[in-house]
This record gives C-alpha cells, structure tokens and sequence, in this order.
C-alpha cells in the first residue's frame, strides 16, 4: 500500500511538472489564466512537499520532487511539448500584437551621412 501511495504521489507531481513546462516561462508572457493555473499548481506542489517533509515521510518527499522533474523534462522535450500547445488552448501563448510596420518605420529616426 506504501508504494502505491508513492507512486500516486509522483504520477500527480510529474502531471504539475509537466503542466509547468508547457506554460511560457516568463510571467509577463502568460495570460491572466494562466498566471492563476501556475500560481494554484505552485502552491499545490509545495504544500505536498513541505506536509510531507515535516511530517517526517522522506519517501514522499522526495517522490514530490523527482515526480515534477521527470514531468517538466518529458514537457521540456520540443516535439511534445509544440503538440501539446497546440492541443490544449490553456498552454498556447498568448498571442502578441503585430506592430505596424508604417508607424515602426516613422518612430525611428532616418539616418543621413554628412558631407564634410
């Protein structure tokens, strides 16, 4: 029954490992949605974590910790990581808007070369 535990411990910390390494990687490139999925999934898996680290269950402990590396490294793989971005509309970025390439080209300034 240990073991089963264990093994129920990691396969959920490796699914929040793998959710977290199909998530943009900076803050700032997520949408509010997203922001509040990773914010909640941190929190749960340092709950776990830290519950079972005081109350002395090592075991679990570190089950919590290489279940969410195994699941960000098998979600930090391209092909899997691209299929699943397009599957699943929570982890595609959002999209960034196009700048007009008329106002680009008028806001820098025009270089001239001067004639000594």
């Amino acid at each position: 029954m240990q073991y089963v535990f264990l093994a129920v411990i990691g396969v959920v910390c490796a699914v929040i490992g793998f959710a977290f390494a199909l998530f943009p990687r900076r803050t700032f490139d997520m949408d509010p949605l997203q922001q509040k999925v990773s914010r909640a999934l941190g929190i749960v898996f340092c709950l776990l974590f830290f519950v079972f680290m005081v109350a002395g269950r090592d075991a679990e402990s570190w089950a919590v910790i290489g279940g969410g590396l195994i699941g960000f490294a098998l979600g930090s793989v391209p092909p899997i990581r691209r299929s699943c971005r397009e599957r699943f509309v929570l982890f595609t970025p959002p999209a960034k808007p196009a700048k007009d390439s008329k106002s680009a080209k008028a806001a820098a300034p025009k270089k001239t070369a001067k004639r000594k």
